[in-house]
């Protein structure tokens, strides 16, 4: 059985067995706990032939150090049990076939080194010719055998007033094999305090258990080990005990740890707390509340620090199959879906290129929305973008100046803003294209065109009549005068405009470059106000051509002019925009020019009612757009 590195406390069979019985809800078998009532008489009578001992001081210069000792005395001689030897090789431990398997047996038990010693003089009253210290160099030790071992500093010793060392303390001497009489010794220390140090053979002296020792063990390893002494080798204690002056052990203080209530059902979906269960995992429920529960956590356990940690500690006492899974709620957003899966399709249809960008950008010019990361790789990688326009430019650039060919991009991603001490993200589609311009006389017919494209794009999501405005001269990237908002019940759909010339490189003046960006919180509804096609029979009457030219206001709706007029006219079978003309005589207004078809499908159309069609459609074109129409 392998043990987690953080559970050395798993290492000791008493702590190994209370664990296996909580993971496998298994009830402990305490005999004696049942037997004891049984045996208040014995017990008694030993607790008053104990009760008055007279108490022995060591001298130690170690304050962190407490030392308890007891005298042995009339021991017999004989080999340990059989049971106690079958249970250390089952431990992986070779019995020594004396006294000292009981010290073994009692670090295996309770993980508690104690010594037996018999190198001690019988005149230990005189606790002046003792002292217990750390050593401060090398210094040779040798047993009842005369083994010879080299201590390390930082060993923990005792010594006589002529420097002799007696016994190595916290380590298991092997020196008691004959002996009747010896002492009987134990230290504690906080092993955070201090790190003892020893040259021992590992295997020999159980080194991996010396790694870690525990204050609750320490009084009940005494119990063990003085009890066996007594029912096998017929041992007698002297009611003396030997402690060392300073007891002044710096342990840590008491833990604990507030464990929520409602945590078991955020985490492990459990609408109720079994108490047994953190009581039998050895947590004291100090205190309890409506909402919280106070646990005392166990010295030994030292791996339990968190809220977290109880939790998974309940989770294996009461079995990981005992509990429900608790897994992400799977959605799609279908709007969503479809409206990537349009836009892209759409853009690629019309020749554009899709590209992707780092969302981490340069913070040279430190926007006060921008959101700048800790600890940025570099400064060219030092912030968040805040939208996807710079990038696609720079990628124009970069093409323009090593193609011949101008071409079109795209990209859809998301932007990341500071808004009132909050972080928004935002998915964003923005595109970059150019159109060539028409060389008529101060004509931007190409503006037209270029609005005209990014309309058809909108009127797959329901946006049909857009109000346009003009933009902060201070945006970046954005022609003052050629730049529009798009605005729909007070919602900034996006905004489309020219790019400022400054910000183009390799690009001649025979070409309009327009670029725009739309925010794809507001198009989720793709093709949602889009009527279903139904099939119409093909006209066997001929059609008639009607041409109007008008001037009307530049920041007017086409799109809305041409619903406007498709709903007020009869027999009408087309509309079709073909010229815009702009002089700077007529200020705001812009001259168009639109050509009408009309045809029926059951008769043949006479000019008397064209011409009525025509005089009706002026006038309510001039009601609705106040616009001026040219003779």
């Amino acid at each position: 059985m392998k043990i987690p590195s953080n559970r050395d406390d798993l290492l000791i069979e008493k702590f190994l067995i209370q664990e296996l019985s909580l993971i496998f809800l298994l009830k402990e078998k305490n005999v004696w706990e049942k037997l004891k009532k049984n045996y208040n008489f014995i017990l008694k009578q030993k607790y008053i032939q104990y009760l008055n001992y007279s108490t022995i001081n060591f001298d130690s210069n170690i304050p962190s150090i407490f030392t308890y000792a007891i005298e042995i005395e009339n021991s017999t001689n004989q080999n340990s049990p059989l049971w106690i030897q079958n249970k250390l090789l089952n431990f992986g431990t070779k019995p020594c076939e004396n006294k000292n398997d009981i010290c073994n047996l009692v670090i295996l038990e309770w993980g508690q080194n104690l010594n037996l010693s018999t190198q001690i003089s019988e005149n230990l009253e005189n606790s002046s010719t003792y002292k217990i210290e750390s050593l401060n160099k090398n210094e040779n030790f040798y047993d009842s055998h005369g083994k010879n071992y080299e201590l390390k500093p930082g060993t923990i010793v005792l010594k006589k007033n002529s420097n002799e060392i007696i016994s190595v303390f916290g380590i298991l001497n092997t020196s008691v094999k004959n002996g009747n009489t010896f002492l009987l010794e134990g230290t504690f220390y906080d092993i955070n305090e201090e790190k003892l140090k020893s040259t021992f053979n590992k295997d020999q002296f159980l080194q991996k258990l010396y790694r870690k020792m525990f204050l609750e063990n320490f009084r009940f390893s005494f119990q063990r080990i003085l009890t066996l002494l007594e029912i096998i080798y017929f041992s007698e204690i002297k009611s003396k005990k030997f402690i060392t002056k300073t007891k002044k052990i710096n342990l840590e203080s008491v833990k604990l740890i507030c464990f929520k209530k409602n945590s078991l059902k955020v985490f492990l979906n459990l609408d109720t707390i079994d108490e047994k269960i953190l009581q039998k995992g050895g947590f004291e429920i100090v205190c309890k509340t409506v909402n919280e529960f106070f646990l005392k956590i166990p010295s030994f356990r030292r791996d339990l620090t968190r809220e977290i940690d109880i939790i998974e500690e309940y989770s294996r006492f009461i079995g990981y199959s005992n509990f429900q899974e608790i897994l992400p709620k799977k959605f799609q957003n279908n709007s969503t879906l479809k409206t990537s899966i349009f836009l892209k399709q759409f853009f690629l249809n019309y020749g554009f290129n899709e590209i992707l960008t780092n969302p981490i950008r340069d913070n040279s010019e430190n926007e006060a929305f921008s959101i700048k990361i800790n600890n940025p790789l570099t400064k060219e990688l030092s912030s968040l973008r805040t939208t996807l326009i710079p990038k696609l430019i720079e990628t124009f650039n970069n093409n323009a100046r090593i193609s011949s060919t101008f071409n079109n991009f795209f990209e859809m991603g998301r932007v990341f803003k500071k808004f009132n001490k909050q972080i928004i993200e935002e998915d964003k589609f923005t595109a970059i294209f150019t159109i060539p311009k028409n060389f008529s006389t101060n004509n931007y017919s190409d503006w037209f065109v270029a609005i005209g494209f990014l309309e058809n794009i909108l009127s797959n999501f329901g946006y049909e009549t857009i109000k346009k405005e003009k933009i902060n001269p201070n945006i970046k990237f954005f022609h003052k005068t050629r730049s529009i908002l798009l605005k729909e019940n007070n919602k900034i759909l996006g905004i489309f405009g020219e790019i400022n010339p400054q910000y183009l490189n390799n690009v001649t003046n025979k070409i309009s470059v327009y670029i725009f960006e739309l925010n794809l919180t507001y198009f989720k509804n793709y093709k949602l106000y889009s009527g279903l096609k139904n099939y119409k029979e093909y006209s066997i009457y001929p059609s008639i051509k009607k041409d109007l030219s008008f001037l009307i206001e530049k920041e007017s709706n086409f799109l809305a002019l041409k619903i406007f007029i498709e709903k007020n006219l009869n027999s009408l079978k087309s509309i079709q925009f073909f010229d815009i003309y702009i002089n700077e005589k007529f200020n705001n207004l812009v001259n168009i020019a639109i050509r009408l078809e009309f045809q029926s499908n059951t008769y043949t159309l006479t000019n008397d009612f064209i011409e009525k069609e025509i005089e009706k459609v002026k006038s309510l074109l001039f009601e609705k757009f106040q616009v001026q129409f040219r003779n």
